[in-house]
């Protein structure tokens, strides 16, 4: 004789806090953030997150040692303005865009998470959005953390602001360049994520437009090809975010193109391309099939 039984339990309500779409978002969120920065991970998924870290705090933390060791000294905040920085970590931001932030998306296609995703509250628009922001979040840990601690060195050292006033203007066009600088670098890693399942060929896929973009535009804009126009460097997927912070600050680089380009292109060609990546990646998921 069997010795299973059957135990009528009866149906329990849930009791607990139900936190909606809303909350559903910051759950995805939160959980992306942890998977782009590799933790809760096994250690090898940490490396590049680090490393990337590790190049673009570096300078700005031996200059913040400099100005409280050695506060006698004239250290000029010409040393390193601000809107150049982005250019010592350059590097550092394509690395991230290329390698690490494709994590966010790909992985969740490929393992048929993004099936168990849609049966939530969340839609693809608000999967894809809360995907977005924790990439974007965790880039503005690149492009707006070195920058301040730069102000604090400065100031410091007393080589920053002359102000109060100054400093709060300071303050403001650091967290505008920090912003400005993420948005059409996480709007490429996006959508190019969008368009493959496989973080290898999304990784691919970002870095080539990103390198090709720069050197066709450097090209086309080159001196002896000057009858083409500065127009041009908008092209230049690459640089057009720094050239918007070199603008914030009220500088202008000398990037092929983009130096005599009006301050006005440079803001809407980085909208422009932002919006375009974003409607692609937009497209993609709309398309994507899913079983739930």
């Amino acid at each position: 004789m069997s010795t299973a039984r059957i135990h009528d339990q009866g149906y329990r309500r849930y009791e607990g806090e139900r936190i909606g779409v809303s909350g559903a978002m910051v759950s995805l969120g939160l959980h992306a953030t942890q998977r782009v920065l590799g933790l809760k991970r096994r250690f090898r998924t940490k490396v590049l997150p680090a490393i990337i870290l590790l190049v673009s705090y570096t300078p700005a933390v031996v200059l913040v040692g400099m100005s409280a060791f050695l506060s006698d000294l004239d250290v000029a905040q010409d040393f390193i303005p601000y809107e150049e920085y982005y250019d010592i970590i350059a590097l550092a931001i394509l690395l991230f865009v290329a390698f690490v932030a494709p994590e966010a998306l790909c992985t969740d296609r490929r393992s048929g998470m993004l099936s168990l995703y849609l049966s939530s509250p969340l839609t693809r628009d608000t999967y894809l959005l809360a995907k977005a922001a924790a990439v974007f979040g965790v880039l503005l840990a690149v492009t707006l953390g070195p920058p301040l601690l730069l102000l604090l060195a400065y100031t410091l050292a007393d080589a920053g602001p002359d102000s109060v006033a100054e400093f709060f203007e300071l303050l403001v066009q650091i967290l505008a360049a920090g912003l400005f600088v993420s948005l059409l670098p996480t709007s490429i890693s996006v959508g190019i994520s969008s368009f493959t399942a496989r973080r290898a060929f999304a990784s691919a896929g970002i870095a080539i437009s990103l390198i090709a973009t720069n050197i066709l535009s450097s090209v086309l804009t080159a001196e002896e090809g000057r009858q083409l126009g500065a127009g041009y460097g908008m092209l230049n997927l690459f640089w057009l975010p720094f050239e918007g912070a070199y603008r914030i600050f009220g500088e202008r680089s000398e990037a092929p193109g983009l130096g005599d380009l009006a301050t006005g292109w440079v803001f809407a060609a980085n909208v422009a391309w932002a919006a375009a990546f974003a409607g692609f990646a937009r497209f993609q998921y709309q398309k994507v099939s899913v079983d739930r």
